[in-house]
């Protein structure tokens, strides 16, 4: 084990090797640590101070008048740390102390369990949320405890050390914790943060049996209602048309059922065509693109935003009754252009709760996160949102991965620590963010390599090989699910446990522990 253990021998008047001592607590001010004790010695029980500078070496001061109060755990942090069940802290804990860090609040704290003896866990708080918690111990008891009447006295921090103490068989003893650093999120490099692609991909396939899906289906917007998942995604047949299809699944990987009709498609008149001729996106000519869906809070409405071929590539809002939607209904609302005429744009997608009491509206990632609030999503007054940006027009923003962004992918999903926002690189390559909750235009974390790129053979064999588009996410019970096109022809699935994925993507690596050392104290 990874253990810096050392017992302390308490020297100075009353306190020497032959004295069995009764550690009551320990208080540090500044880099002086004060031990509060007893010695079964002393007939009158009396509470008795001794000072160390360096944790180890104690030397009695006073005799203390005052009976020892213990300084109390703020109930919000006890709230915050509770037990695991998946993890070693899957019973009854104690916090042991809090220690401030740049990146917050380091908390200490201990398990016990029979068997293996205490074991010490760490976490980080922040804003009164855990940005981090270790899944192992730095720490745990030896053997030679076992058996033993243990009780923790107190935790000290001193000269980069860690030290805890404890009363071991009526006798203190001082243990230094492990040190560790955790690497900072904004300079950490190739960085892999787990999303595992379904055994199922691709999920949705064109049929030939359809003329309107014969040649490709991706780019799905998807929705969970009533536990189930629904999705609108692209097809495009033989004509060059886009529409969009209908599926449903019940698990999140395999289609229960697919309608064999589309269930919307955006109509463009014939000048509108050959103006928009000699530009295919994505294999069509014209029609609806890359749907979003989202429900905004519990209201009965869902809206969709999408590409829409008019008048050039603009965004087309539509909407439809969430009870329409369910029985099959396809009472679209007459779709709104809110993107302006003689502009290219692509990858808006609106936030799924108000912010601030307005509707939101992100329009682009690139050179910096834009959005734009609504008191209703019908614009009325509002002809279109003019200050967006072409990402195409956007010089190299760094040298990193992502230098050129296109823009948004699924609409931002709410966690605890932020909008979890995905969004794609100019080659395809999938990263992701976290916003702000108050003010999305503040980037709080962003990933340092790809969490999606093309690797399996149905990203790199269809209509367009290579490219990864990530158009729907859902959070269902713990668990992250990611949608998203490959190669521009079959609709395809990846997911992860949602806080290992959000502790990856805060973190990056996990904590690097530093060399552990045997300490004798003199």
């Amino acid at each position: 084990m990874n253990i810096r253990q050392a017992l302390s021998v308490l020297k100075g008047d009353n306190i020497n090797k032959n004295n069995l001592l009764t550690g009551l607590g320990i208080e540090q001010v500044g880099k002086l640590i004060y031990l509060i004790f007893k010695s079964p010695t002393d007939s009158q029980n009396n509470i008795r101070l001794a000072r160390s500078h360096n944790g180890f070496d104690f030397t009695f001061i006073k005799i203390l008048k005052d009976n020892y109060i213990r300084e109390k755990i703020s109930p919000k942090i006890i709230k915050l740390i509770q037990p695991r069940i998946e993890y070693f802290d899957n019973g009854p804990l104690e916090i042991e102390g809090i220690i401030k860090i740049s990146q917050g609040k380091l908390i200490i704290y201990h398990h016990y369990e029979w068997q293996v003896g205490y074991q010490v866990g760490t976490a980080i708080i922040k804003n009164n949320k855990i940005i981090f918690r270790g899944e192992t111990p730095i720490w745990e008891s030896s053997s030679t405890w076992a058996n033993e009447k243990i009780k923790f006295i107190g935790l000290a921090f001193i000269d980069g050390q860690i030290i805890g103490y404890w009363e071991v068989n009526n006798q203190i003893q001082a243990v230094i914790y492990p040190s560790f650093k955790l690497r900072n999120p904004q300079t950490a490099r190739n960085i892999k943060i787990g999303l595992k692609r379904s055994m199922y991909n691709p999920i949705i396939l064109p049929n030939p049996e359809n003329n309107w899906e014969s040649e490709q289906t991706f780019n799905p917007g998807v929705i969970l209602l009533d536990n189930k998942f629904h999705f609108l995604y692209r097809a495009i047949g033989k004509d060059g048309v886009s529409r969009l299809g209908y599926a449903v699944s019940e698990n999140g990987f395999s289609i229960k059922s697919r309608l064999p009709y589309p269930v919307y498609t955006h109509d463009s008149n014939e000048k509108n065509k050959r103006t928009f001729g000699v530009f295919p996106s994505g294999g069509s000519w014209s029609g609806a693109e890359d749907p979003r869906l989202v429900r905004v809070a519990n209201e009965n409405i869902i809206y969709a935003t999408y590409t829409a071929c008019d008048q050039g590539l603009r965004i087309g809002l539509t909407s439809i009754t969430v009870d329409d939607f369910m029985n099959g209904r396809w009472n679209w609302n007459p779709p709104i252009i809110i993107s302006p005429p003689g502009q290219i744009h692509k990858n808006w997608v609106i936030f799924p709760e108000k912010i601030r009491g307005h509707y939101a509206i992100l329009h682009a990632v690139t050179p910096n996160v834009m959005v734009e609030y609504f008191d209703d999503l019908g614009f009325k007054g509002e002809k279109n949102i003019t200050q967006s940006t072409n990402p195409q027009l956007i010089p190299p923003q760094n040298s990193s991965w992502d230098r050129r962004i296109r823009g948004a992918g699924a609409p931002p999903l709410k966690t605890d620590y932020g909008w979890l926002l995905f969004y794609h690189a100019m080659d395809y390559k999938v990263g992701v963010m976290l916003l702000d909750l108050d003010d999305p235009t503040k980037i709080i974390y962003r990933s340092k390599a790809p969490v999606l790129e093309s690797s399996e053979p149905y990203e790199n064999s269809g209509f367009k090989p290579g490219i990864i588009y990530v158009s729907g996410a859902v959070i269902q019970d713990g668990r992250l699910y990611v949608y998203y096109g490959s190669s521009d022809s079959y609709v395809c699935v990846a997911s992860a446990n949602l806080d290992e994925f959000l502790r990856q993507l805060r973190y990056g690596e996990k904590p690097i522990f530093e060399p552990a050392k045997i300490i004798k104290i003199k």
